[in-house]
């Protein structure tokens, strides 16, 4: 490929869903041209993904806010466990002192509803029926070839990200293999409408000896249902799924009694748990689903590939600006890939551990999930996977040096901590409602003038926020003071995806690690 002349814009984003709008999104604050692409028509109607977890609510704030998420939606309080008709125990994922939901459930066409809806207001559209036939690459760039109705023309990108799910068109013709495997029972879905009124925000889970079922609220009277269907080797792959069907189950299995009056979807799927080796390929990126696959335990799914979308567009949207140099695009695989491989892992970890349905193995559950529950640091612990608060990148190439027994240090997300702002108690996750990084500033704080995120002549601008007695924001009890070890007073850098930069009583850590990290020599990819 001769080197092009002439791109259409710099990044092309091929797939609409929910990470493909988050990329765009997160380059449309930035100030990154790009083109985002979906073959299909028309937006999905179809629930999908159910839930967003706090810690992609947080990531998500500063581009859209946590608030247009909740509207309308309920909060998942936490899950209650039945068995054989008994009540085993209720798993609450509150927590004390926390401001941010544990959980919105919201479905996928609303997450991607809004997301479209932040883009038109900063006039952005997704060009629909356009499709990927075929690309090449080289240093310049990338050159892909789209069909549109049946028209074909060639365009030039700089870099090209594939969000285009499970079977991607982009991994596919990288020929990248996707290994991992597909388990061999067979899996029931229903969006149902029931008639009794039930809009708790607790999801349902009841073992039995035919097998799990798992119901999450979607809004008064619609649930989703989750159900095994057994494995493949039964004989049951080619029955139907019907709402008569999903009606037996629920009576065969549960000790809820509801009734089913329409259903929105039906489905069958079996498990995939997959991921790709390398999430970079040169000039092209991938990211979600077309990443990694894997069970559906946990709904970590579509909050993995946000998280994915958010952590590489940042960093595309600096090296675009000459803000930082080209190798902090090798970050994003480092950061993000072994978080993928973790979900992949827990996820079936968790799918297998539940849908056992031997006597023993539901009468271990009947004894640990009660126990655990009722044991916080274990209760907590559990939950921080669900929840995803303990995703971090303490391991990765920008991580800094961490001190002692912080809980929250470089690599960590920033807590939420309940404080004061403008007279309100909120979440300190607050503080970084602005698109870019921000520098926290506790108690009399220190000069951060000296401070530049990138390049000094072309650094990407940083929003200053001061927490003090006095202030528009007041750590009152010294909750996050204590949370970032800064008892005295210091400085927090933290990073466009809501990431602990740095941690200082001065600003030479601050400054330390934008030299040291952010703008690292590293090896050319």
């Amino acid at each position: 490929m001769t080197p092009m002349e002439t791109r259409d814009s710099t990044v092309l984003i091929v797939g609409a869903g929910p990470v493909g709008l988050t990329v765009a999104l997160v380059l449309s604050y930035f100030d990154v041209p790009f083109r985002i692409i979906d073959k299909s028509h028309e937006s999905s109607d179809i629930s999908k993904a159910l839930v967003i977890w706090r810690r992609s609510l947080q990531c998500l704030n500063p581009f859209l806010s946590m608030d247009r998420i909740r509207k309308g939606h309920q909060t998942a309080n936490g899950v209650r466990l039945y068995s054989k008709g008994r009540n085993v125990a209720f798993v609450s994922f509150e927590d004390a002192g926390r401001g941010d939901p544990p959980a919105v459930m919201i479905p996928q066409y609303d997450t991607e509803r809004l997301l479209l809806e932040m883009l038109d207001n900063r006039g952005i559209e997704v060009d629909r029926g356009v499709e990927l036939v075929e690309f090449s690459q080289d240093r310049e760039g990338v050159r892909a070839i789209l069909d549109q109705n049946g028209s074909r023309s060639e365009h030039g990108h700089a870099w090209m990200i594939g969000c285009d799910g499970g079977h991607s068109s982009v991994r596919k013709q990288l020929d990248v293999p996707f290994p991992g495997e597909t388990d061999n029972r067979r899996w029931l879905l229903a969006d149902v409408e029931i008639e009794q009124a039930s809009a708790s925000g607790e999801i349902l889970i009841e073992t039995s000896p035919e097998g799990l079922v798992a119901c999450f609220p979607i809004a008064e009277n619609r649930w989703r249902v989750f159900c095994d269907a057994g494995s493949v080797d039964q004989g049951l792959e080619s029955e139907p799924v019907t709402l008569d069907r999903i009606q037996a189950i629920l009576d065969d299995r549960t000790s809820w009694g509801w009734r089913l009056l329409q259903a929105f979807w039906l489905s069958a799927y079996h498990i995939n748990e997959r991921q790709v080796d390398e999430y970079r390929h040169g000039r092209i990126f991938l990211a979600g689903d077309a990443a990694h696959v894997h069970s559906p335990a946990g709904g970590q799914g579509m909050n993995t590939g946000i998280q994915d979308a958010i952590n590489l567009a940042w960093k595309l949207a600096m090296v675009h600006h000459g803000q930082a140099p080209e190798t902090l695009l090798e970050t994003y695989h480092a950061e993000r890939h072994p978080i993928g491989a973790m979900v992949v892992k827990g996820s079936a970890l968790l799918m297998k551990n539940a849908s056992h349905t031997g006597v023993i193995a539901r009468g271990i559950r009947s004894v640990l999930v009660p126990l655990a529950s009722s044991i916080t640091p274990i209760r907590r612990k559990l939950i921080g996977m669900l929840t995803e608060d303990h995703v971090n990148y303490r391991e990765g190439p920008l991580a800094g040096i961490r001190h002692g027994d912080l809980v929250h240090s470089s690599g960590d997300g920033f807590p939420d901590r309940l404080i004061k702002v403008d007279g309100k108690i909120c979440s300190s996750t607050c503080l970084l409602s602005n698109p870019g990084p921000t520098i926290i500033l506790l108690g009399e704080g220190i000069d951060v003038s000296g401070v530049s995120f990138g390049y000094e002549s072309a650094s990407m601008p940083i929003t200053i926020r001061r927490v003090a007695p006095g202030e528009s924001a007041e750590d009152e009890n010294g909750l996050l003071a204590r949370a970032l070890g800064l008892h005295d007073g210091g400085a927090v850098l933290v990073r466009p995806d809501g990431v602990i930069a740095a941690v200082g009583t001065t600003v030479q850590p601050l400054q330390a690690w934008c030299h040291d990290r952010l703008l690292a020599n590293r090896m050319p990819y």
